[in-house]
């Protein structure tokens, strides 16, 4: 059995709020009744401060009136590619970060999430190194894998950019596993959190999904299953560097504007726009049995004036149709943005 993840959300533009609502009021058709979610950390306790992570803006009725349009677009469009049998299910998430706005479809439904938790991976290290920047230096040799003891797949070694023999620093690790999505270099920094638990360990990592409430009883259970929306709150906190400091958040969102990945949602905005996004692609389970593919990619599209995050969570039969329709539903929300916003 599956086990489920409650969504929790973090975003910046508090101050903005006020502005925004006194704009939106005076020029409403109508009055709605504006919903403000104020999202605290989980698991922690002050005597006088309650730490505020940020605000998310709804509606009594839904999602507001201005977004209403971009979520009948992405909706109409997912019913027309399943009619095609180019994609099965759909998970949607979009979130204004100047404003606090939101707009989604099938947001909370829930994928498989594969490399997306490389992000997290990644920001346990950066926070550890906060306190301990010598993590970062610490060398891992890469030893061959015997064909007895290997844990990694074939496809995996010949796919990396690590290299038996070689020595690489926890540095170097991260920003691989980043930027290429590579596997053996999230291997190496796992197996890390095994061995040497007074220089990091697992509980940082699980420290991560405790602080934003994400109830999972362990991060290494093979069911986990996220949401677009869920996913969201990863980004999130990078972007306004409630978790890492301001210098590791910034670390960490430069990299995720590397990635290697560039046929989702940067192949959806003109190539000026700077993207800071993470993919995942799932088609087979742990044992190698081949599964329905799953592919996703969520990240910021900083527009110069309004900056957004958009996460797409997607599974179908071809993978290469996934692709397209990510870069398709990208195109529909940075166009909806130029023209809206």
């Amino acid at each position: 059995m599956s086990r489920r993840i409650y969504w929790i959300t973090v975003s910046s533009a508090t101050l903005l709020i006020g502005i925004f609502l006194g704009h939106w009021l005076a020029t409403s058709n109508g009055p709605q009744k504006i919903i403000l979610t104020k999202i605290h950390p989980k698991n922690i306790s002050f005597k006088f401060i309650q730490p505020l992570l940020g605000i998310e803006l709804t509606t009594k009725g839904g999602f507001l009136k201005e977004l209403q349009p971009l979520k009948k677009e992405v909706e109409k469009t997912f019913w027309q590619k399943k009619q095609d049998q180019e994609v099965n299910s759909i998970s949607y998430y979009f979130f204004d970060l100047n404003t606090s706005r939101w707009t989604g479809f099938s947001e909370n439904d829930q994928f498989d999430p594969a490399s997306l938790l490389k992000v997290p991976i990644m920001i346990a290290y950066l926070k550890r190194a906060e306190t301990n920047p010598d993590l970062l230096t610490t060398k891992i040799p890469f030893k061959v894998p015997s064909s007895t003891n290997n844990p990694f797949l074939e496809s995996e070694l010949n796919d990396s950019v690590i290299k038996p023999g070689q020595t690489y620093t926890v540095d170097e690790l991260i920003k691989i596993m980043i930027q290429n999505s590579d596997n053996v270099a999230k291997g190496l920094l796992l197996k890390l959190l095994e061995e040497q638990p007074a220089l990091i360990s697992w509980k940082d990592l699980n420290d991560i999904f405790s602080y934003l409430g994400i109830n999972i009883n362990n991060n290494r259970d093979k069911d986990l299953v996220i949401s677009a929306r869920t996913y969201s709150i990863f980004l999130r906190l990078l972007y306004n560097a409630n978790y890492l400091d301001y210098a590791s958040s910034e670390k960490a969102l430069e990299l995720l504007s590397r990635s290697a990945f560039k046929d989702g949602i940067v192949a959806g905005v003109p190539k000026n726009i700077t993207v800071a996004n993470k993919f995942g692609f799932y088609d087979a389970d742990e044992n190698g049995k081949l599964v329905t593919p799953e592919l996703h990619d969520c990240g910021i599209v900083f527009h110069p004036q309004n900056p957004y995050l958009i996460c797409i969570m997607t599974k179908g039969n071809d993978p290469s149709h996934l692709k397209d329709f990510i870069k398709t539903l990208s195109k529909i929300t940075y166009d909806f943005v130029e023209k809206n916003f």
